[in-house]
C-alpha cells in the first residue's frame, strides 16, 4: 500500500461520463472517462480531455449510487500518448 491511506481496488476499465469539470480556463460537461482503480478517497482514470491539477470535477458513479453527486480534485496528471491523459483525483467531502 506504500504511502496510501486506503487500499486501492483495480477494476476492468469502467466507462462513465463526468457531468461537469470546472477549471481555471474552461468548463466541460459530459466528459467520457475510463476508471482504472478506485479507493475510498480517490480514483485513477483516463480521458482525452486535458485537465489541470487542482481542477474540480463533479460526477456520479452509477454502479455505486447514481443519485449522489461526487466532488473531486485533480491531484496529478500524466500524458501517456498524444491526446490521452491519466489522472489521479482526490475525493472531497
Amino acid at each position: 500500500m506504500g504511502k496510501r491511506r486506503q487500499e486501492r481496488t483495480y477494476t476492468v476499465p469502467l466507462e462513465i461520463v463526468i457531468e461537469e469539470v470546472v477549471s481555471s480556463y474552461a468548463q466541460y460537461e459530459n466528459v467520457p472517462i475510463s476508471i482504472m482503480e478506485v479507493s475510498e478517497d480517490g480514483m485513477r482514470f483516463s480521458t482525452k480531455v486535458e485537465l489541470l491539477t487542482e481542477d474540480t470535477i463533479y460526477f456520479r458513479l452509477p454502479s455505486i449510487d447514481d443519485t449522489e453527486l461526487i466532488t473531486g480534485r485533480v491531484a496529478w496528471k500524466q500524458e501517456i500518448e498524444a491526446g490521452l491523459f491519466i489522472y489521479g483525483i482526490q475525493i472531497l467531502g
